[in-house]
């Protein structure tokens, strides 16, 4: 997927698996998704290839058919030209028609054509800076025409609105929005991102007309959160404006009831008091919310927020997704940042920037939960819930998980196990020496709260990454202060509100309860590790080693003064570890 050309260190920091260009800068993911006609996926990406920071904006693509090996085009398949988008071409979709709304095997890309630099949110915004174009491909978009006839689409955001921004389309079906508003059930919808100046931060909704896609009807702003709107350490900060937002529904597994869903990239966010994180990433975050879609007095869309939070609380941003037939899921590309690499080493390297491993958006519900760690159910706002219908002093809840696509784990050789259920002490050896630049971890843990620290420390000749769990304050850690003896690197630490729930047994008639296991699954590639406890908590991060081609994994354990746990709930219950390889 990528070869390790770059000098020095970075030799070995270079994602082999995740999907990235030969060279250059790049950020979000664009025009993602599958061409039904060719059976083929696209994946592209905003890509400077001339330098290793932001600047000269184009498209890169990659094309694929397993959604794991993926060809690269070699130069830029959508530029800026001095008729369309002059200044760059930033982010936008795809939808698998020819511009008339006809299914060939042609697809249609929308994006945003820029006309005027700098765009930022904390700047007056200048009208026409940003515009809505389209382009097709007739080759899985390995190249991109530019639709001249057709451009622009739109010329800028709603004439009435003072707005912080206005750019990265998302178009699709969205029957929930084609039923409030009585629209045919074949209608597109497309939105997008930016924020209202001083008030919120928002989507911008319009109805798209099939077949004829250049025809878009302002419908009106989607929300009206409030700006920096937060309920809660579990929801944290929305921001002052969005990116790349997408809608999707999704059902439960009983397919009883479906939900609504915004997958957003909030920027503006006001830094937490104390951090230490980077100051691009603490501004800004990948995140989601769950709302009520309701039709108002003068017909337009308004979605109320239910619930929502953080869903990636790293390096992972620009999330940007699509359906895809082949597994009937949503999948979620992001954007992995290189920002703890400062500008000289990027350039050493010669390339800055991945795509993340794909990731499968689904609702999980869990029945009988009778409480958290610490936090009462209510105040976990980042979960739906209510009461439990077979017994109303229980709780029904529901949250938002998007863990790596399965067709990852075809990638996965050389399992290495450990001994079952053996009991954690604070002076575990290590479980094993692991060779390699790419790895998949899963590993389970019983444990209760007399348990200070619970996690697992990755250990080097001269470095070390701990990532572990806090029962009592409910955070999951990734400490990265001793991640690289390199010196210049940004080492900052990342935390994630995280808690286990008591569940009542299934099969037991006592009302007996259960507290669920730690789960930890991991993946390493290069210097990327995409971090998911228990399939509901993620953070990627970027640890970059002097020399990654010897592994020590250790089970990790802190009790609480005075206590040294129970013999019967403190105890690594599974570990299971994989080499990862392209090569099948």
């Amino acid at each position: 997927m990528g070869s390790n050309q770059s000098p020095g260190h970075s030799h070995c920091w270079r994602p082999r698996l995740h999907p990235l260009p030969a060279k250059g800068w790049i950020n979000d993911p664009c025009a993602v998704g599958y061409n039904p006609m060719t059976k083929t996926y696209h994946l592209g990406f905003q890509w400077n290839p001339d330098d290793c920071q932001w600047g000269s904006i184009c498209w890169g693509s990659a094309c694929s058919t397993d959604l794991l090996h993926w060809k690269f085009m070699a130069q830029p398949t959508l530029r800026p030209c001095a008729s369309d988008s002059p200044q760059g071409v930033f982010t936008g979709c795809m939808v698998p028609y020819d511009r008339d709304g006809k299914q060939n095997g042609v697809i249609t890309a929308f994006y945003t054509a820029v006309y005027h630099l700098p765009i930022h949110w904390t700047r007056q915004y200048v009208r026409g800076s940003e515009r809505l174009h389209m382009a097709v491909s007739q080759d899985s978009g390995q190249s991109w025409k530019a639709l001249e006839k057709s451009n622009p689409v739109l010329e800028g955001p709603p004439g009435s609105l003072e707005v912080t921004g206005w750019r990265d389309p998302f178009v699709a079906p969205w029957l929930h929005a084609s039923q409030r508003i009585d629209c045919s059930d074949t209608c597109l919808w497309g939105i997008v991102s930016g924020g209202i100046r001083n008030v919120t931060p928002t989507v911008f909704l319009y109805r798209v007309n099939l077949p004829h896609l250049h025809e878009w009807e302002y419908i009106g702003p989607l929300m009206e959160l409030g700006l920096n709107f937060t309920s809660s350490r579990w929801s944290h900060d929305f921001g002052t404006n969005w990116e790349v937002v997408n809608f999707i529904t999704l059902s439960e597994e009983s397919g009883a009831s479906s939900y609504d869903f915004l997958i957003l990239s909030a920027e503006g966010r006001i830094p937490r008091p104390g951090s230490t994180r980077s100051p691009s990433r603490d501004e800004r975050a990948q995140m989601f919310l769950c709302g009520d879609l309701d039709k108002t007095e003068d017909g337009a869309l308004r979605m109320k927020f239910k619930y929502g939070g953080v869903l990636d609380y790293g390096a992972f941003y620009a999330g940007n997704s699509f359906w895809d037939p082949v597994t009937n899921a949503h999948i979620l590309w992001g954007w992995v940042q290189e920002d703890d690499l400062p500008l000289e080493i990027r350039r050493c390297q010669g390339w800055a920037g991945a795509l993340s491993f794909p990731r499968v958006i689904r609702l999980v519900t869990l029945d009988s939960v009778e409480s958290a760690l610490v936090s009462s159910i209510p105040s976990i706002t980042s979960i739906g819930h209510k009461a439990d219908e077979r017994d109303p002093t229980l709780y029904t809840i529901q949250y938002l998980a998007a863990l790596p696509d399965p067709r990852i784990e075809s990638l996965r050789q050389d399992k290495v196990k450990s001994p079952l259920n053996t009991r954690l002490e604070e002076d575990n050896t290590p479980i094993l020496l692991h060779s390699g630049t790419a790895w998949n971890l899963e590993a389970s843990f019983g444990i209760d709260l007399s348990v200070k620290n619970v996690g697992l420390r990755i250990v080097h000749p001269k470095e070390q990454t701990k990532v572990y769990f806090t029962p009592k304050t409910e955070t999951l850690h990734v400490d990265r202060s001793h991640s690289t003896s390199i010196p210049g690197l940004c080492l900052a630490n990342e935390a994630a509100p995280h808690t286990l729930f008591r569940r009542r047994s299934k099969d037991d008639e006592n009302d007996v309860f259960e507290l669920e296991p730690l789960t930890l699954s991991m993946f390493f590639d290069g210097s990327i590790l995409e971090i998911f406890a228990n399939d509901r908590t993620a953070i990627t991060t970027r640890v970059y080693l002097s020399d990654n081609s010897l592994s020590e994994i250790q089970p990790w354990i802190e009790y609480e003064p005075g206590k040294n746990g129970s013999a019967t709930d403190c105890k690594l219950l599974s570990f299971q570890l994989w080499k990862l390889d392209s090569r099948s």
